[in-house]
């Protein structure tokens, strides 16, 4: 018999570390199972583990490494256990992933999918609806967590993260006995039980509370000095590097140590935070880092624990110490291009930036976009080249308006109606699969409460809403899978996508940059600038052309413009 060659293919396996995801190993049978069973050969695992699925590309090294081996051609398929190990962040984000698979000639194939035709229409519809789907459980998951979280804060119950100075984290049962202290890093999970601060061990650090309290008290004493009297003393410092003004201020500060629990005065959410008991949108979904909230925004409990020092005593410390400035951040100027321009000469993205001068004792601000690499490095040939920001807007937005809206609504619904007619739908076997896939959700549901009427617990009632939610997704692409299987009414639907794009155009006018900024980057995915310059200075310079780059979602991704072309981006 003849001896097929298998095709070589990169194994791709990603856990972002909570116990309800299949582990590397698993993951890692299951895609070996799978290169046996489809004729695949796979010539490279790409891991990252405790990551999680809306990281982008950059922040994952494994899946960097995996789309260079991918652009270099050292295989021509990826498999994955299911596409949400490979991405979950906003469709709109992951497309550009996807795409730079496509254009390297990389299919995809997982185990729980099959096979995804990156240049089938309809595969990459139903791609498109999963990432979606797997994007919106991890807001979903965000919302509940964080409705346990303030819960938890309504009721006293230390939040996570490692315990205060001088403080320990205790569990305790309902009737508020301690069981037992738990250990840095220690997590803990146990029905009726909740963890809550209290002062620990280490007589030394009680003592250096007490004194840095009492001491600040009764005496007219600055920070500075207090912390050179607690070194002196040979206390141990928060740190463990020596006690200084700034360790000081945020220990005499800390609510915890007169027994109060205070919860939700930062924010670090993603997707959702608290203002108070509510849970509100972060908003774009890409805010990350600690936001330091207003403390009326934080839930605060008092008494919550069992404190070093008297209430009376930290209030009265309270009184005395200075009064921080509330931080005012400076008022961003309009630049909504940002992260859409590029320098035509070296490549590099180019900053917003405001220059500010006084003519007849009044103040003027230009704003402008210049060259990064004149920001970063002064020596470059590239220059400073300031391109008026207004001006780019006004000559894009109009541009865009005239693409979009130029033709009058009838045409444009013409146009819309052409396309769909042309598209492809969906294959049935991708309708069977899903069915599949629901009514084996539908069992592992059943299965799940039944077992939770007899054992009563908390585990299997989490994973039984990761798999309620996980049916409804299957739901929700079976239904979707149905319409493109079925007869499809084109007059209807180029309607109603008209109406939406017909919004979109108009919100073009929008004055607000974050705003605008959004509908533009519906539209456009790079814009280069060239210029040339005006005599010997680096500070003056003529725009000469460019190009403005439409995604490839852009019906007029190949309309002329007023200062360059406008290409399909690559």
């Amino acid at each position: 018999m003849p001896v097929t060659k298998l095709i070589p293919a990169a194994g791709y396996i990603r856990m972002s570390g909570r116990q309800q995801d299949k582990s590397p190993a698993e993951q890692r049978a299951e895609i070996a199972k799978l290169a046996d069973r489809e004729g695949f050969a796979v010539v490279e695992w790409f891991t990252d583990e405790a990551i999680t699925g809306d990281s982008s590309t950059d922040a994952r090294p494994g899946l960097a490494a995996l789309l260079a081996g991918a652009k270099a051609g050292k295989f021509k398929v990826v498999l994955a256990w299911h596409t949400n190990r490979v991405s979950r962040e906003d469709p709109m984000d992951a497309i550009v992933f996807y795409n730079q698979l496509r254009k390297a000639g990389v299919g995809l194939h997982t185990c729980c999918e099959g096979s995804i035709d990156l240049e089938d229409f309809a595969k990459q519809l139903l791609l498109f609806i999963n990432q979606k789907a797997s994007n919106d459980f991890l807001v979903e998951m965000s919302a509940k967590t964080l409705r346990g979280r303030i819960a938890n804060a309504k009721a006293g119950g230390h939040n996570g993260g490692r315990a205060t100075y001088a403080m320990d984290r205790g569990l305790f049962d309902f009737n508020h006995k301690l069981v037992r202290r738990l250990q840095p890093g220690e997590y803990v999970r146990q029905a009726g039980h909740r963890v809550h601060l209290l002062p620990c061990t280490d007589q030394a650090k009680i003592d250096a509370v007490k004194f840095a309290f009492e001491r600040f008290d009764r005496a007219d004493i600055g920070l500075r000095t207090l912390a050179r009297e607690l070194e002196a003393k040979g206390f141990p410092s928060p740190t463990g590097e020596g006690w200084t003004h700034f360790n000081v201020a945020r220990l005499l500060r800390n609510r915890a140590y007169a027994g109060t629990s205070l919860w939700g005065a930062t924010a670090w959410g993603k997707y959702h935070e608290a203002q108070g008991d509510n849970i509100v949108p972060t908003g774009n979904g890409k805010q990350r880092g600690r936001r330091r909230k207003a403390l009326a925004d934080a839930i605060s409990v008092d008494g919550a624990h069992q404190g070093i020092v008297p209430v009376a005593l930290f209030n009265r410390v309270q009184a005395k110490l200075p009064k921080s400035k509330p931080y005012q951040p400076k008022r961003k100027a309009p630049y909504p291009l940002a992260g859409l321009m590029y320098c035509g000469h070296c490549g590099q993205p180019m900053y917003g930036n405001t220059l500010h001068a006084k003519k007849g004792g009044k103040q003027y601000a230009y704003h402008h976009y210049i060259c990064s690499s004149y920001v970063n490095d002064l020596d470059s040939t590239c220059g400073r080249h300031p391109i008026d920001a207004a001006l780019v807007l006004r000559w894009l937005t109009d541009k865009l308006r005239e693409l979009y809206l130029g033709a009058g609504r009838d045409a444009l619904i013409q146009e819309i109606h052409s396309q769909l007619k042309a598209e492809p739908k969906a294959n049935k076997s991708d309708v069977k699969r899903l069915e599949k896939r629901a009514a084996d959700l539908e069992k592992e549901v059943g299965r799940l409460v039944k077992a939770i009427r007899t054992l009563d617990a908390d585990e299997l009632v989490e994973e039984l809403s990761l798999v309620q939610a996980e049916r409804e997704r299957v739901k929700a692409e079976l239904a979707d899978a149905n319409k493109l299987s079925g007869p499809v009414d084109l007059d209807g639907v180029a309607e109603r996508i008209a109406d939406q794009l017909w919004k979109v155009g108009k919100q073009l006018t929008d004055s607000d940059p974050a705003v605008l900024r959004e509908v533009l980057q519906l539209f456009v995915y790079r814009v280069t600038c060239r210029w040339e310059r005006i005599g010997k200075t680096q500070r003056r310079s003529r725009l000469v052309g460019g190009t403005v780059e439409l995604w490839p979602q852009s019906r007029f991704s190949n309309a002329a413009s007023g200062f360059g072309v406008v290409a399909q981006a690559s």
